[in-house]
């Protein structure tokens, strides 16, 4: 039950995803788990550096067929973007990626999140869009310079110093 309220997993990923990985303790990481269903890209290294190929399509073709179906069904209506609380991450991935790797890219993404579900037994909360509001370089620069100002001033006549407001001894 709690894998599904995870936006775009429905009853036949939840269970099918639970009957697979039981509690999740099978794997370490949702990287682990994204590896088991063939989600992530195959990897050679040659001189230290990695080389990403297409994705190994090993482990359990059953789930990944589920995952990667349940993100063509999500990325098909750009007005559930926001519902799935991964519109910013699809709208970046729209401008980069062809259709099918941004398909892979969603159901690898949703895997990693179905086993932190499944692995913390906690369901799932969404990001609302004031999480995503990005600050503007002026604004950054403007609170840097008042904890600058800031870090080294003592409150008059009392020799305590103040950090972020809140006076220390």
């Amino acid at each position: 039950m709690q894998l599904m309220t995870v936006p775009g997993i429905a009853p036949i990923i939840s269970s099918a995803t639970v009957a697979g990985i039981g509690k999740g303790d099978v794997f370490g990481k949702g990287r682990d788990l994204a590896a088991w269903l063939g989600l992530l890209p195959k990897q050679t290294s040659t001189g230290g550096r990695a080389i990403l190929g297409r994705i190994s399509k090993r482990g359990n073709r059953y789930l990944r067929q589920l995952f990667v179906q349940a993100a063509r069904g999500v990325l098909a209506r750009p007005q559930s973007w926001e519902r799935c609380g991964l519109k910013h991450w699809i709208e970046a991935a729209d401008q980069r990626l062809h259709y099918n790797k941004r398909a892979v890219a969603f159901a690898n993404k949703r895997a990693h999140i179905a086993w932190a579900v499944v692995d913390y037994g906690r369901t799932f909360k969404m990001r609302t869009e004031a999480d995503h509001v990005p600050q503007s370089p002026l604004s950054l620069a403007a609170a840097a310079s008042a904890h600058d100002r800031d870090e080294g001033r003592t409150e008059e006549g009392t020799g305590q110093k103040q950090i972020h407001g809140v006076i220390r001894r």
